[in-house]
C-alpha cells in the first residue's frame, strides 16, 4: 500500500460533513460522529464539530450546546511501509 493511500488520523477517530484548516497543524471538523470510543463517549457519538490541534497534541469534541471535552492525542508507530521506489 502506499502512502497516498493510507488512512488518516481524522478518519481513524471520526467520520465528518465538512472541515476547515484553522492554521499549521489545525483543523475543525463539523457534524462529526465517533468511529471509535473516545473518554467517557462510545462510538456513535455525535458532535457539532471536532478540533484537532496538531501542534499541541489534543482533540477537543464539542457538543450541540457548546460544552466541550478536550483529549490528549498520543500517537503509535505502526508497521514499516514497504518501499515507495
Amino acid at each position: 500500500m502506499s502512502s497516498t493511500n493510507r488512512e488518516s488520523i481524522e478518519t481513524s477517530i471520526f467520520d465528518w460533513s465538512e472541515w476547515d484548516e484553522d492554521g499549521p497543524m489545525a483543523l475543525t471538523f463539523y457534524n462529526v460522529t465517533l468511529k471509535v470510543p473516545v473518554g467517557e463517549f462510545s462510538a456513535g457519538a455525535q458532535f457539532e464539530r471536532a478540533f484537532i490541534n496538531g501542534e499541541n497534541s489534543y482533540l477537543q469534541l464539542v457538543e450541540d450546546n457548546g460544552e466541550y471535552h478536550e483529549y490528549e492525542l498520543k500517537f503509535s508507530v505502526g508497521d514499516r511501509l514497504p518501499s515507495l521506489i
